[in-house]
């Protein structure tokens, strides 16, 4: 693959409404986008090898990506793909409180005390991490401003939506969707929000990234008086039979090509 693909690419970072995100690039793409599965595991970082084998077996109609593997740092070019990055970010002790009630009631992890989860590393400053690999605000922003071409907001969604459509215009987004994956009772996250020691620790560990969505806002959205009350927002669109047919064509034919990959590596 001597020529590169270009590829909107979105980095999914967990809890930051990237699920309905990837609903538009299904309903926008619908066999043009894939959900890249690392061979390694639901986990593991994406390399080389597992982009390879998605352009693959999309060809020419890969159009966009996402994957919670996907990271700053991953060799697109030895896949030869050119990525246009962008991803959400979200206010990191709303990311915390949502992450700590998602284990619990989707996942059936047992209640750890909340001082307990919110003190691990993984709960402190996880977004500027993901991007700069380290715990550093600076290399974060930098890498933003070096490599990706648009930076949204969980906490100003629609208007992110508006933005990205606006700023990747050349792939004509369908950004109206529809709501996923949300909490259906949301009782523990007002019982933490409620509890001023917590909520004082999880500024405390998340300031970098506190920081970080700040300058994001300042960056990529204008204030409230200079926004453009006359642009169109999203909307939920019913029924997408495009998400049906990307999801069909991701079971059916991708994830039997990485489950065949897998095996000969074995």
């Amino acid at each position: 693959m001597n020529s590169k693909t270009k590829v909107l690419t979105f980095l999914h970072f967990p809890k930051n409404a990237g699920t309905s995100i990837i609903y538009i690039l299904r309903r926008s793409f619908p066999l043009g986008h894939v959900d890249v599965d690392p061979m390694d595991g639901h986990k593991a970082a994406i390399r080389a090898k597992d982009l390879e084998l998605a352009r693959r077996i999309y060809g020419k109609r890969l159009k966009s990506m996402a994957g919670h593997g996907l990271r700053m740092d991953t060799d697109f070019a030895a896949a030869g793909i050119e990525p246009d990055l962008f991803l959400l970010l979200r206010n990191p002790v709303s990311r915390c409180i949502s992450w700590y009630q998602y284990r619990i009631q989707r996942r059936n992890r047992e209640k750890r005390d909340p001082h307990e989860a919110f003190s691990r590393k993984g709960a402190s400053n996880f977004q500027t991490r993901r991007i700069a690999g380290e715990d550093n605000l600076q290399k974060a922003i930098d890498l933003i401003e070096e490599r990706v071409r648009f930076v949204g907001l969980v906490e100003r969604f629609d208007e992110s939506l508006i933005g990205m459509r606006e700023e990747f215009s050349e792939y004509d987004l369908k950004i109206d969707y529809r709501r996923q994956n949300s909490a259906r009772d949301n009782t523990l996250k007002e019982e933490i929000k409620a509890n001023e020691s917590l909520m004082e620790l999880l500024h405390e560990k998340n300031q970098l990234d506190l920081d970080l969505c700040a300058y994001v806002e300042k960056r990529f959205f204008s204030s409230p008086e200079e926004q453009d009350e006359g642009q169109p927002g999203p909307k939920d669109p019913g029924l997408s039979s495009g998400v049906v047919a990307n999801r069909m064509f991701r079971n059916l034919v991708y994830k039997s090509a990485v489950k065949k990959a897998k095996q000969k590596e074995t």
